[in-house]
């Protein structure tokens, strides 16, 4: 488990990380999302000891990461320009071997789990994108951690590295560990993790499950067709609750789906059709940051 708490930085008297406080629990992937600036590679960052923060905390596993240093209890990977980029895929790995007093084997274990195996005496510096990818993850996975933190491992993947690395972390998670995974790919990131948290201004702006955010930013609508729209509308109005007009039926917003059926069964009017409007975390995500966090 990764728990954040009170953390704060200040770059030139700007706040990066603004009494940041959320939690990554075990057993799930908790998508860390937010506009650039928002402070997301500060708050990762102080999370792996690369950054110290003015005040707050970090616990990895309830024991806290400044005291207890974090190569054991923390899987990480933040950056392609943080590999070595003359090194080889394999001398890289070993290096981190070294590091963490592992066997070269786990290296050599590690390189064929993310498909690198064939490439691993080449020098990174010749890698794509994807592979730099890969390999970035083979970093992180290589200490076997139960925690791990990536920002934007998706990046230059194509569909199948996508869909590897989805599953691999759907695994990972089922197994109990902890992850925390930035990313700009809202549609990939609404396949993959269970919970969000948002950042925005270095301030904590939503922390929950995905289904709760997309509920709490969006409410609920109910797309109706019915035989007398006009008589419909009315009455949802005279109950309180939001009408618009789309296509040949009304989207009711502020009531979920069961109530706007009773509602309109008891003024006896016949429903035709009647569906739940879901959003997607990307509509959610963008509407937030069009209407400065005030859901449309």
């Amino acid at each position: 488990m990764i728990e954040v708490i009170e953390l704060c930085k200040a770059y030139d008297g700007v706040r990066a990380a603004d009494r940041v406080t959320f939690v990554a629990p075990d057993g799930a992937i908790t998508g860390f999302v937010g506009p650039n600036g928002a402070g997301k590679s500060t708050v990762l960052r102080s999370i792996a000891q690369l950054v110290t923060p003015e005040s707050g905390e970090v616990r990895i596993d309830g024991r806290e990461s400044k005291v207890h240093g974090t190569p054991s209890l923390l899987g990480v990977y933040l950056s392609p320009g943080d590999l070595p980029r003359r090194a080889t895929a394999r001398g890289a790995l070993r290096y981190v071997c070294d590091s963490g007093g592992m066997p070269y084997s786990a290296a050599d274990e590690i390189l064929e789990l993310v498909g690198l195996e064939g490439v691993a005496s080449r020098r990174i510096r010749t890698f794509s994108m994807g592979m730099t990818q890969r390999l970035g993850l083979a970093v992180a996975l290589l200490p076997r951690a139960r925690s791990l933190i990536l920002d934007e491992p998706l990046n230059g993947l194509d569909p199948d590295g996508i869909r590897w690395i989805r599953s691999h972390l759907r695994w990972l998670a089922s197994e109990g560990a902890s992850v925390l995974l930035s990313s700009h790919v809202m549609s990939e990131l609404a396949q993959t993790a269970d919970r969000i948290v948002m950042l925005d201004g270095g301030k904590v702006v939503a922390d929950g499950t995905l289904a709760e955010f997309v509920s709490e930013q969006h409410p609920m609508q109910v797309l109706v067709e019915v035989t007398d729209p006009d008589r419909a509308r009315e009455v949802c109005i005279a109950r309180g609750l939001s009408v618009v007009a789309r296509g040949q039926g009304l989207v009711v917003s502020g009531a979920a789906t069961p109530e706007v059926g009773r509602i309109l069964f008891d003024a006896d009017i016949d429903v035709l059709h009647l569906q739940t409007v879901r959003r997607s975390l990307e509509e959610t995500y963008f509407g937030w940051l069009a209407t400065d966090g005030v859901p449309e």
